[in-house]
């Protein structure tokens, strides 16, 4: 039987300079994708915005 483990992650949105735009914390074992466009919405970023995110949010948006 695997260990359980706990924790937290910090999920934060910056702009280009590094000015934090949004900031959430969520469990450990939360997917980073069901967060991501809560994130975006937070941030009232364009529609078309340019994006970067690391592997855990990777997803289509509509």
């Amino acid at each position: 039987m695997g260990k359980l483990h706990f924790g937290y992650k910090r999920h934060t949105v910056t702009d280009e300079n590094g000015l934090a735009l949004a900031e959430e914390t969520t469990a450990v074992n939360e997917s980073d994708m069901k967060h991501l466009e809560t994130h975006l919405k937070k941030t009232k970023l364009p529609r078309k915005a340019l994006v970067y995110a690391d592997k855990g949010y990777d997803m289509v948006l509509e």
